[in-house]
């Protein structure tokens, strides 16, 4: 885990350095269906939670540029409905079947920060 934490921080300042828009920008002012069209959704969100989680810096050039509140909604849409019914021998093939897209946020964010993730992106940003 420390690995990751030291990995997603050097991303996270990656994405923020440099010349002026930063990568951080430029990947928030992608065009419009990467906001809507639910493939390309699936590419830029992951990688925005990544670059700002538990960052507030990249949290507020972020904010300038979108609502976080989209990435929160995906965070919840990608965590399986808990209303569902178990089914062992469907839940196993989701798994599989999830494992082997490489896009899925769980191959690409720490399940295990997804609710840490979901407060960060739901909280407002103290002056």
């Amino acid at each position: 885990m420390t690995r990751m934490c030291f990995l997603f921080c050097v991303f996270q300042v990656i994405v923020q350095s440099g010349r002026q828009p930063s990568v951080l920008q430029k990947l928030c002012q992608l065009p419009f269906q990467y906001f809507s069209d639910p493939r390309l959704i699936k590419v830029l969100f992951p990688t925005l939670i990544s670059a700002c989680y538990n960052n507030s810096q990249n949290k507020v050039i972020l904010e300038q540029e979108m609502s976080c509140i989209l990435l929160a909604t995906f965070i919840q849409d990608s965590a399986p409905s808990s209303s569902q019914p178990e089914n062992r021998t469907s839940q196993q093939a989701e798994k599989v079947s999830q494992s082997l897209d490489y896009l899925e946020l769980s191959n690409r964010f720490p399940r295990e920060q997804w609710d840490a993730a979901l407060q960060f992106f739901l909280k407002k940003q103290d002056n």
